[in-house]
């Protein structure tokens, strides 16, 4: 499927969200609070772990079996990028986001 408009950007108005990396010993998670509510990976049924870390980047996966998601962290630009690959009852979804930290 082709887009012969070229792609769309958009802001997604959840101005008021929150991702934060938690690190319990040696297991992680991330949790997240937007419009639907508060919520976490693990607390979903998905396993997380840390993927690769250089320097000031951090890349964490959070996979189930119906998504993959995969984090990318920069603990000094403070920014966090993200992919999500759903592959849910509704609709499959592939998206990229990005958002500055505080």
């Amino acid at each position: 499927m082709t887009n012969p408009d070229g792609p769309n950007w958009s802001q997604d108005g959840i101005s008021t969200g929150k991702i934060v990396l938690v690190r319990y010993g040696e297991e992680w998670d991330i949790l997240f609070d937007d419009s639907v509510g508060a919520s976490g990976y693990r607390q979903d049924g998905a396993t997380v772990v840390p993927l690769i870390s250089k320097g000031s980047l951090l890349s964490v996966g959070a996979f189930h079996s119906n998504y993959a998601d995969v984090y990318t962290f920069d603990f000094v630009g403070r920014q966090v990028a993200w992919t999500s690959n759903k592959l849910g009852p509704i609709v499959p979804k592939v998206a990229v986001y990005q958002a500055n930290c505080d």
